[in-house]
């Protein structure tokens, strides 16, 4: 949604140091060069795990994530992550593979399993997706696919 490059927009000045190099890719998809290191900055949702206080039911959060050499933060919005905000979340990308999954009528959904957890992800749309696939098949992630409901 356009809503998504919304940061992108109406930012007033660059923050420091985070916008070397900054322009727009894709719909809600960006990239930057941090001291040198390629990250791709994306905004997408992620599925709430079931459990813990007030966490009944599984829930989608939209999140601004950072895909870099080797890790995956994610943020509670892009505006965070650009003005320097802490982070919500931090994935080591050592040791984790992702499964891709295209589904008819549906936005397209990816999950990042690690030793300790999984994420479950899902895009805006399947070029944003593809984005994310080329970002943590440079940060050596091995990628998967399945096909549900497509002909």
């Amino acid at each position: 949604p356009a809503s998504d490059l919304h940061f992108l927009r109406h930012r007033k000045s660059p923050p420091p140091l985070r916008t070397a190099c900054l322009y727009p890719i894709v719909q809600a998809a960006m990239e930057t060069c941090l001291n040198g290191e390629p990250k791709l900055v994306v905004n997408l949702e992620k599925l709430r795990p079931v459990g813990g206080f007030g966490h009944a039911f599984p829930m989608w959060q939209k999140r601004c994530f950072v895909i870099g050499p080797a890790s995956l933060s994610y943020y509670k919005s892009a505006d965070a992550y650009l003005s320097g905000g802490d982070e919500s979340g931090f994935v080591d990308l050592k040791d984790a593979w992702a499964l891709f999954v295209a589904r008819k009528d549906k936005p397209p959904e990816m999950t990042l399993r690690t030793p300790w957890r999984d994420y479950r992800l899902r895009a805006a749309s399947q070029e944003v997706l593809d984005k994310i696939e080329a970002a943590l098949g440079r940060a050596g992630v091995k990628s998967f696919h399945k096909d549900e409901g497509c002909d």
